[in-house]
């Protein structure tokens, strides 16, 4: 392989890192991780670590859920 071939792919690799790193901050966000220490963590792994990165993301707990579940939950009366 010659230099230029290999720059290439090295560039490529990048690129698509960089694509999956800013696809789980967006996965972040629609999970209601606007700021803070669980964001933080999630793209510095995503960044270093990649594949474990992303596991960490997907299996962090979707907060806008959780309170529209809740607030379901406690119907229009309230507390019950």
């Amino acid at each position: 392989m010659s230099t230029g071939f290999t720059i290439a792919l090295v560039a490529l690799a990048l690129a698509i890192h960089i694509m999956i790193t800013l696809a789980m901050n967006q996965a972040l966000e629609d999970k209601g991780y606007r700021r803070g220490r669980v964001r933080g963590i999630g793209l510095v792994l995503c960044a270093l670590c990649g594949f474990c990165g992303c596991l960490y993301v997907a299996a962090l707990p979707d907060i806008i859920l959780q309170e529209t579940a809740r607030k379901a939950l406690k119907g229009p009366g309230g507390n019950r």
